[in-house]
Protein backbone atom coordinates (compact mmCIF):
# COMPACT_ATOMS: atom_id res chain seq x y z
CA UNK A 1 0.00 0.00 0.00
CA UNK A 2 1.20 3.50 -0.82
CA UNK A 3 2.33 5.79 2.41
CA UNK A 4 0.66 8.65 0.29
CA UNK A 5 -2.84 6.85 1.37
CA UNK A 6 -1.85 7.80 5.10
CA UNK A 7 -1.05 11.28 4.11
CA UNK A 8 -3.22 14.56 3.23
CA UNK A 9 -2.86 16.56 0.42
CA UNK A 10 -2.04 20.24 1.17
CA UNK A 11 -3.55 21.63 -2.08
CA UNK A 12 -4.07 20.93 -6.43
CA UNK A 13 -0.30 21.62 -6.92
CA UNK A 14 2.03 20.22 -4.30
CA UNK A 15 2.69 19.03 -0.94
CA UNK A 16 1.35 16.46 1.43
CA UNK A 17 0.48 16.61 5.55
CA UNK A 18 2.43 13.71 6.97
CA UNK A 19 0.34 13.16 10.05
CA UNK A 20 0.73 10.62 12.98
CA UNK A 21 4.67 11.06 13.12
CA UNK A 22 7.02 12.68 15.91
CA UNK A 23 10.26 14.05 14.32
CA UNK A 24 12.15 13.89 17.65
CA UNK A 25 11.17 9.95 18.19
CA UNK A 26 11.66 8.61 14.74
CA UNK A 27 11.95 4.85 14.12
CA UNK A 28 12.74 3.08 10.92
CA UNK A 29 8.92 3.02 9.59
CA UNK A 30 8.46 6.45 10.25
CA UNK A 31 11.27 7.39 8.10
CA UNK A 32 11.06 5.11 5.15
CA UNK A 33 7.56 6.92 5.00
CA UNK A 34 8.94 10.35 5.30
CA UNK A 35 11.71 9.57 2.09
CA UNK A 36 8.86 7.68 0.27
CA UNK A 37 6.58 11.25 0.72
CA UNK A 38 9.56 13.14 -0.26
CA UNK A 39 10.09 11.05 -3.44
CA UNK A 40 6.89 11.57 -4.62
CA UNK A 41 6.08 15.39 -3.49
CA UNK A 42 7.92 18.47 -3.41
CA UNK A 43 6.56 19.77 -0.26
CA UNK A 44 6.35 18.33 3.15
CA UNK A 45 4.61 19.38 6.32
CA UNK A 46 4.55 18.20 9.77
CA UNK A 47 2.21 20.05 12.63
CA UNK A 48 2.23 20.33 16.15
CA UNK A 49 6.11 19.02 16.14
CA UNK A 50 9.12 20.59 19.43
CA UNK A 51 12.39 19.83 18.18
CA UNK A 52 15.12 21.27 19.84
CA UNK A 53 18.43 22.36 17.85
CA UNK A 54 19.58 19.30 17.19
CA UNK A 55 17.07 16.82 16.86
CA UNK A 56 15.77 19.59 13.87
CA UNK A 57 19.98 18.84 12.58
CA UNK A 58 19.50 15.07 13.12
CA UNK A 59 15.98 15.07 11.14
CA UNK A 60 17.44 17.41 8.67
CA UNK A 61 20.69 15.30 7.94
CA UNK A 62 17.90 12.19 6.59
CA UNK A 63 18.36 14.04 3.68
CA UNK A 64 22.16 14.73 3.57
CA UNK A 65 24.78 16.65 5.34
CA UNK A 66 23.36 19.52 7.45
CA UNK A 67 26.04 22.41 6.88
CA UNK A 68 25.93 26.07 7.78
CA UNK A 69 25.29 28.58 5.34
CA UNK A 70 27.96 29.83 2.54
CA UNK A 71 27.67 33.15 3.89
CA UNK A 72 29.18 34.31 6.44
CA UNK A 73 26.46 36.41 7.78
CA UNK A 74 23.87 34.17 7.83
CA UNK A 75 25.56 31.30 9.80
CA UNK A 76 23.80 29.88 13.04
CA UNK A 77 24.82 30.09 16.79
CA UNK A 78 28.17 28.70 17.83
CA UNK A 79 26.65 25.61 19.37
CA UNK A 80 24.75 24.76 16.32
CA UNK A 81 26.12 26.49 13.38
CA UNK A 82 24.26 24.41 11.06
CA UNK A 83 20.90 26.10 12.06
CA UNK A 84 20.30 29.60 10.91
CA UNK A 85 17.75 31.55 13.33
CA UNK A 86 15.20 34.03 11.49
CA UNK A 87 14.19 36.09 14.47
CA UNK A 88 12.26 39.11 14.30
CA UNK A 89 10.55 40.57 17.26
CA UNK A 90 10.62 44.66 18.54
CA UNK A 91 14.09 46.17 18.30
CA UNK A 92 15.11 43.00 16.26
CA UNK A 93 14.59 42.98 11.86
CA UNK A 94 14.75 39.16 9.88
CA UNK A 95 16.38 40.19 6.97
CA UNK A 96 13.97 40.38 4.03
CA UNK A 97 12.82 37.23 1.99
CA UNK A 98 9.80 38.51 0.35
CA UNK A 99 11.58 37.87 -3.51
CA UNK A 100 10.91 34.33 -5.28
CA UNK A 101 14.10 32.66 -4.76
CA UNK A 102 15.59 28.77 -4.42
CA UNK A 103 17.44 28.83 -1.35
CA UNK A 104 21.07 28.92 -2.14
CA UNK A 105 20.98 28.57 -6.08
CA UNK A 106 23.90 30.38 -6.41
CA UNK A 107 26.31 27.52 -5.10
CA UNK A 108 27.92 24.83 -7.41
CA UNK A 109 25.80 22.26 -4.96
CA UNK A 110 22.54 23.90 -4.05
CA UNK A 111 20.58 22.49 -0.77
CA UNK A 112 18.54 19.33 -1.68
CA UNK A 113 16.16 20.22 1.25
CA UNK A 114 15.33 23.13 3.81
CA UNK A 115 13.36 22.45 6.92
CA UNK A 116 11.62 25.45 8.30
CA UNK A 117 10.28 24.78 11.97
CA UNK A 118 7.93 28.02 13.38
CA UNK A 119 8.93 28.11 17.28
CA UNK A 120 6.80 31.96 17.24
CA UNK A 121 4.50 32.83 14.15
CA UNK A 122 2.01 35.88 14.23
CA UNK A 123 -1.70 34.60 13.60
CA UNK A 124 -2.99 35.29 10.11
CA UNK A 125 0.78 36.60 9.00
CA UNK A 126 3.67 35.75 7.28
CA UNK A 127 2.65 33.07 5.01
CA UNK A 128 5.21 31.57 2.66
CA UNK A 129 4.42 30.96 -0.83
CA UNK A 130 5.59 27.76 -2.82
CA UNK A 131 5.95 27.48 -6.12
CA UNK A 132 5.99 24.19 -7.92
CA UNK A 133 8.89 24.11 -10.86
CA UNK A 134 8.28 20.53 -11.82
CA UNK A 135 4.51 20.90 -12.78
CA UNK A 136 5.84 24.43 -14.88
CA UNK A 137 8.19 22.50 -16.28
CA UNK A 138 5.79 19.93 -17.65
CA UNK A 139 3.44 22.46 -19.26
CA UNK A 140 5.74 24.36 -21.56
CA UNK A 141 5.07 23.72 -24.92
CA UNK A 142 7.20 20.86 -26.29
CA UNK A 143 8.82 23.41 -28.78
CA UNK A 144 9.81 25.31 -26.36
CA UNK A 145 10.97 23.00 -23.78
CA UNK A 146 13.18 21.68 -26.93
CA UNK A 147 14.47 25.55 -27.04
CA UNK A 148 15.38 25.82 -23.71
CA UNK A 149 17.36 22.02 -23.66
CA UNK A 150 21.35 23.13 -23.17
CA UNK A 151 20.61 27.06 -21.92
CA UNK A 152 22.31 27.37 -18.61
CA UNK A 153 21.56 30.03 -15.97
CA UNK A 154 24.03 32.09 -14.22
CA UNK A 155 23.12 32.22 -10.23
CA UNK A 156 24.69 35.31 -8.38
CA UNK A 157 24.80 36.10 -5.09
CA UNK A 158 25.21 39.81 -5.58
CA UNK A 159 21.45 40.87 -4.36
CA UNK A 160 21.93 39.00 -1.20
CA UNK A 161 25.21 40.58 -0.44
CA UNK A 162 23.82 43.63 -0.94
CA UNK A 163 21.26 43.38 1.28
CA UNK A 164 23.50 42.13 3.61
CA UNK A 165 25.41 45.38 3.39
CA UNK A 166 22.14 47.90 3.32
CA UNK A 167 21.36 46.20 7.05
CA UNK A 168 24.82 47.38 8.43
CA UNK A 169 24.90 44.38 11.07
CA UNK A 170 28.55 43.86 11.02
CA UNK A 171 28.99 41.92 7.82
CA UNK A 172 30.23 45.11 5.46
CA UNK A 173 33.26 43.08 4.28
CA UNK A 174 30.98 40.64 2.59
CA UNK A 175 32.21 39.42 -0.25
CA UNK A 176 29.75 37.87 -2.79
CA UNK A 177 31.10 34.29 -4.51
CA UNK A 178 31.69 33.67 -8.06
CA UNK A 179 28.63 33.36 -9.87
CA UNK A 180 27.94 29.49 -10.85
CA UNK A 181 25.80 28.09 -13.95
CA UNK A 182 23.06 25.82 -13.67
CA UNK A 183 20.67 24.10 -16.55
CA UNK A 184 17.47 25.56 -17.09
CA UNK A 185 16.06 22.40 -17.68
CA UNK A 186 17.62 20.32 -14.47
CA UNK A 187 16.68 16.54 -15.17
CA UNK A 188 17.10 15.09 -11.48
CA UNK A 189 19.28 11.62 -11.22
CA UNK A 190 17.37 10.47 -8.00
CA UNK A 191 13.79 11.01 -8.52
CA UNK A 192 13.65 11.70 -12.64
CA UNK A 193 11.68 14.63 -13.24
CA UNK A 194 12.68 17.72 -14.70
CA UNK A 195 12.33 21.21 -13.52
CA UNK A 196 12.69 24.55 -14.70
CA UNK A 197 15.16 25.49 -12.07
CA UNK A 198 15.25 29.59 -12.30
CA UNK A 199 14.14 32.12 -10.11
CA UNK A 200 13.87 35.80 -9.92
CA UNK A 201 16.31 36.80 -7.05
CA UNK A 202 19.48 34.98 -8.17
CA UNK A 203 19.70 34.48 -11.46
CA UNK A 204 21.06 37.20 -13.47
CA UNK A 205 21.52 36.29 -16.93
CA UNK A 206 21.65 32.90 -19.55
CA UNK A 207 25.26 31.62 -20.35
CA UNK A 208 26.45 33.57 -23.68
CA UNK A 209 23.84 36.07 -23.48
CA UNK A 210 24.14 39.77 -21.61
CA UNK A 211 21.55 40.19 -18.84
CA UNK A 212 19.35 42.73 -21.23
CA UNK A 213 19.03 40.23 -23.81
CA UNK A 214 18.35 37.63 -21.29
CA UNK A 215 15.31 39.64 -19.83
CA UNK A 216 12.61 38.97 -21.80
CA UNK A 217 13.17 35.18 -21.78
CA UNK A 218 13.67 35.31 -17.79
CA UNK A 219 10.29 37.47 -17.25
CA UNK A 220 8.48 34.65 -19.80
CA UNK A 221 9.93 31.83 -17.38
CA UNK A 222 8.91 33.55 -14.43
CA UNK A 223 5.18 34.45 -16.07
CA UNK A 224 4.65 30.28 -16.49
CA UNK A 225 6.07 29.75 -13.17
CA UNK A 226 3.91 31.78 -10.74
CA UNK A 227 0.45 30.83 -12.23
CA UNK A 228 -1.70 30.64 -9.65
CA UNK A 229 -2.40 26.83 -10.15
CA UNK A 230 1.27 25.92 -9.50
CA UNK A 231 1.77 27.86 -5.81
CA UNK A 232 0.47 26.60 -2.62
CA UNK A 233 0.11 29.02 0.23
CA UNK A 234 1.32 27.65 3.49
CA UNK A 235 -0.30 29.36 6.52
CA UNK A 236 1.90 28.90 9.37
CA UNK A 237 0.61 27.34 12.86
CA UNK A 238 3.36 27.06 16.02
CA UNK A 239 4.80 23.90 15.94
CA UNK A 240 4.91 23.18 12.02
CA UNK A 241 8.09 21.69 10.63
CA UNK A 242 7.85 22.65 6.73
CA UNK A 243 10.18 21.18 4.30
CA UNK A 244 10.49 21.59 0.61
CA UNK A 245 12.83 20.28 -2.02
CA UNK A 246 14.88 23.20 -3.29
CA UNK A 247 15.51 21.58 -7.11
CA UNK A 248 11.65 21.56 -7.59
CA UNK A 249 10.32 24.74 -6.31
CA UNK A 250 10.86 28.21 -5.13
CA UNK A 251 9.23 30.09 -2.61
CA UNK A 252 8.52 33.45 -0.89
CA UNK A 253 7.70 35.10 1.97
CA UNK A 254 5.31 37.42 2.80
CA UNK A 255 6.13 40.01 5.00
CA UNK A 256 2.60 41.37 5.90
CA UNK A 257 3.63 41.91 9.70
CA UNK A 258 4.92 44.94 11.32
CA UNK A 259 8.22 45.67 12.91
CA UNK A 260 6.57 44.96 16.50
CA UNK A 261 5.74 41.34 15.56
CA UNK A 262 7.34 38.30 16.99
CA UNK A 263 8.27 35.85 14.88
CA UNK A 264 10.99 32.98 15.67
CA UNK A 265 11.94 30.54 12.70
CA UNK A 266 14.67 27.74 12.94
CA UNK A 267 16.55 26.73 9.09
CA UNK A 268 18.23 24.13 8.33
CA UNK A 269 19.01 22.53 5.15
CA UNK A 270 20.77 19.53 3.37
CA UNK A 271 23.07 18.79 0.78
CA UNK A 272 22.67 15.75 -1.25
Amino acid sequence: MSTDLMNEPLSGCSGVLVNDIDLARLDDVAIARIRDAFARHSVLLFRAQSLCPSSQIEFTRLFGSCEPHPLASHRGPPEHPELLVVEHRPGVRSRRNDVWHSDVSFSPQPPLVTVLHAIEVPAHRGDTLICNLVTACERLSPAFRHALEGLEAVHDAGPEVRQVHAQARGHEDLMAPEPTRHPVIWKLPDCEQETLYVNPYYVSHFVGMTAEESRPLLDTLFDIALRPEHIYRHRWQRGDVLLWDNRRTMHYAIRDYDDDTLRVMHRTTANP
